[in-house]
């Protein structure tokens, strides 16, 4: 699988820049193996997120956390609600 990601190896830790939504499409359409999604995802945006991208696989770590490295059930509830109305054309 690969991991299309706004961070780079060498700023993984900084914060997550516009989710790369284009940039994935490109790669999702060219390749051969499942792409993955990542970067600036949180419950706020996911939805839209997952009906520009059609990304069938998303990370999200840092978009439901209430501090670095500790994840909130309120925003993991509050994703899973958003996802729960997306819907695929």
């Amino acid at each position: 699988m690969l991991l299309v990601d706004s961070r780079t190896a060498d700023h993984a830790a900084a914060a997550a820049a516009e989710t790369p939504v284009a940039f994935f499409r490109e790669i999702h359409a060219r390749s051969r193996i499942p792409v993955m999604l990542a970067g600036g995802i949180s419950p706020r945006n996911v939805t839209n997120i997952l009906k520009q991208s059609g990304a069938e696989q998303i990370d999200i770590l840092t978009g439901i956390e209430e501090r670095p490295g500790i994840k909130s059930p309120r925003l993991i509830e509050e994703l899973w609600t958003q996802m729960g109305g997306c819907t695929y054309e």
